[in-house]
């Protein structure tokens, strides 16, 4: 039998003990860790009625969403990151996503880990820091097979004055995060941008991060039920969206108006 590595902080204590109280008994099939603290484990679950199912563990995962202001127009925006999906076997966009894979970092950390590495953004841009940003909600990734928990949180982002926001945008990034090849999109909020995610969990995450920016969740969630226009495909959209903002601010630059304080997210 494979020696379990599960253990030693790393989050998946939690189905071994929902194992025993269940009746659940379990051996390791395969252990394809990729190193470092990031356990991951194929096991051979005996249910009680002696059913047998494998099931793939691994720790959680925290996918954060940063908000931030264009200060040349106002438009709240985000950054989603474009990547090579195994499962999907395509290039999807999501949220900035972190497993919670290092023994000890806290929450808040692994959400400034997360937006730091996949996106850019410096921890100290993040408004409340050694707050936990607020939760958005938890689903299983796939319960029948995997014990993965999906966390989903926005955090604020105030861009320093030298800072635009096409700074963040097409960074290709990941080393940092076990060679991921990640690239950066900078798109405002708008009803569309539903169309833009493939995972049913960030769908159910987005209205919630829209109410908290006073958006439209009736519009948005009326866009989500429709289908996109045919043949219209995610990188369309992001282009759409782009170039609709970046004329926003060729307009705004032709027709300047008095500057208000910088920073929405900042107390007047």
């Amino acid at each position: 039998m494979i020696q379990s590595k599960l253990g030693n902080g790393n989050g998946l204590e939690d189905w071994d003990a929902n194992a025993a109280d269940s009746g659940i008994e379990s051996e390791v099939l395969h252990d394809v860790s990729p190193g470092g603290n990031r356990f991951m484990e194929y096991r051979l679950a005996t249910l009680p009625n002696g059913q047998k199912r494998v099931v793939f563990l691994r720790p959680n995962s925290t996918f954060t969403l940063p908000i931030f202001t264009d200060s040349v127009t106002g438009k709240v925006c985000t950054i989603l990151v474009e990547e090579l999906r195994a499962g999907s076997a395509r290039h999807d966009l999501q949220f900035p996503a972190e497993s919670n894979d290092k023994p000890g970092e806290g929450l808040a950390n692994t959400i400034a880990r997360s937006v730091g590495e996949e996106a850019g953004i410096e921890s100290s841009w993040i408004q409340g820091t050694e707050q936990i940003p607020t939760g958005l909600g938890r689903n299983g990734a796939s319960p029948g097979g995997t014990n993965e928990q999906l966390d989903y949180f926005t955090v604020k982002i105030d861009l320093p004055e030298d800072k635009s926001i096409w700074d963040l945008d097409g960074q290709e990034r990941g080393e940092e995060s076990g060679g991921e090849e990640i690239v950066t999109h900078v798109v405002p909020f708008d009803a569309r941008i539903g169309h833009l995610l493939n995972s049913v969990g960030e769908k159910m995450a987005l209205p919630h991060a829209l109410r908290q920016i006073g958006a439209d969740v009736n519009e948005v969630l009326d866009e989500m039920a429709t289908p996109s226009v045919e043949g219209e495909t995610w990188q369309e959209i992001v282009t759409e969206l782009k170039t609709e903002l970046r004329e926003l601010q060729a307009e705004v630059a032709a027709n300047p108006k008095p500057k208000k304080k910088r920073g929405w997210f900042r107390k007047d």
